[in-house]
């Protein structure tokens, strides 16, 4: 087995990035490190039918977050790289195995206007972590996100108030098509009741495709393209049933590529002294990496935490999602368990474990393309996060701040 090279680097520059001087404020610019040390272990390495690799990875994870806030302007960006050591496979091990990146931008134009703009991009050797929850696998290879999404909300009235967002994405996955998403959506919400609010939105989604020469080489056609646009209205109502419940309804109809479909949520969060609950249902139509056409998604994700003591908490999160294609139809049954204790501000403890069981066809992915895929991963990890914030900006006599 290789030596690991990379983590006494990782650790210097973590070393470094703490040895600046603390000096906490409630506003003004910030600088916030942290590190995690994690060993898992994957019994489906490749995330193949056959299940026949696993092993055991030991995972570095340096992260940096740095930003500026005021009353009304608040920036932050964000990096985080993981690397990777193999146990019995060190022909894997690799400083890149994750790499993300994030810049947010929040500001109050007026008192009407705020603005926003968001900024993402992702690299990951786990091609499921750009599926969302419904976790479709697609092996182990390089997929690539990128996503801006500006927005703007003006405020009509002391109850109501207008709201515009667009988005555009970029997903590529080796040896998989390749999708760019631009979005339009355009809503208005008023407060009815003090427990009540009501909300109407409007969608246009357009997916563009480009199937690469590797992906469709099995098919023996040339790379092709293709496009799907869709539009729904939906209708919403917000209730707070007390101080820790809530319930939000959403529905309306979807209209794409001659057909209509409900486009549906539900969400429902109730919360006692030391535990959470939380039931949420979805349908909607998405991508999925890799694969060279839209999905309609339905998925049910209950949700139970709990902390019994200031220190320890615990979460279980059980979901089933099917999604549907015209090429076929994939099932895939989730449950995450995850614990994590503070051991003091700075210093946590995290275990969590992951099963996944996908059935079905779906699309041309090679990937996707057999009848079940089973994956069961086991983490434990040592989390340190040390937060260090600037002093704010000098007074100037007279003035605002330089």
């Amino acid at each position: 087995m290789s030596s690991p090279r990379w983590k006494p680097g990782c650790a210097a520059v973590f070393a470094a990035l703490l040895a600046a001087p603390a000096v906490r404020a409630a506003g003004g610019p910030y600088l916030d490190a942290g590190l995690a040390l994690t060993g898992a272990s994957e019994d489906n390495l490749f995330a193949t039918p056959a299940a026949e690799t696993s092993d055991v990875v030991t995972r570095l994870t340096p992260r940096l977050e740095s930003g500026y806030r005021t009353g009304r302007l608040s920036l932050a960006a964000r990096l985080a790289l993981d690397a990777e050591q193999f146990r019995d496979h060190p022909d894997l091990d690799t400083l890149q195995a994750r790499r993300s990146g994030a810049f947010e931008l929040s500001a109050r134009a007026t008192r009407a206007i705020d603005l926003g703009a968001h900024l993402a991009y992702l690299s990951t050797l786990d091609p499921a972590e750009l599926n969302g929850p419904t976790g479709i696998q697609a092996g182990r290879r390089r997929a690539r996100r990128l996503a801006v999404t500006p927005t703007a909300t003006f405020r009509t009235g002391p109850r109501s108030d207008l709201s515009a967002e667009a988005g555009w994405s970029r997903d590529e996955l080796t040896g998989g098509a390749t999708s760019e998403t631009g979005t339009l959506r355009l809503g208005l919400a008023r407060r009815i009741t003090p427990r009540d609010r009501a909300r109407i939105d409007y969608l246009y989604e357009r997916i563009a495709f480009q199937e690469t020469e590797s992906a469709t080489a099995a098919g023996g056609g040339p790379p092709g393209a293709s496009r799907i646009e869709a539009q729904a209205v939906t209708f919403a109502w917000e209730r707070t049933l007390s101080s820790r419940s809530a319930l939000t309804l959403r529905a309306g109809p979807r209209f794409s590529e001659g057909t209509i479909d409900p486009e549906i949520a539900i969400e429902l969060h109730h919360g006692m002294r030391n535990v959470d609950l939380a039931l949420a249902y979805d349908r909607t139509l998405a991508g999925v990496v890799g694969l060279p056409e839209a999905v309609v998604t339905d998925g049910i994700a209950p949700k139970v935490s709990f902390r019994p003591t200031r220190r320890l908490s615990i979460s279980a999160a059980p979901g089933w999602y099917r999604s549907r294609s015209g090429d076929g139809e994939t099932t895939v049954r989730r449950f995450d368990l995850d614990l994590s204790i503070a051991l003091n501000d700075d210093l946590a403890l995290a275990a969590s474990y992951r099963r996944s069981v996908q059935d079905g066809l779906l699309g041309s992915v090679p990937a996707l393309a057999d009848e079940r895929i089973a994956r069961d991963t086991i983490q434990v990890g040592l989390l340190i996060h040390e937060g260090r914030r600037s002093r704010q900006a000098p007074q100037v006599p007279g003035g605002a701040a330089r």
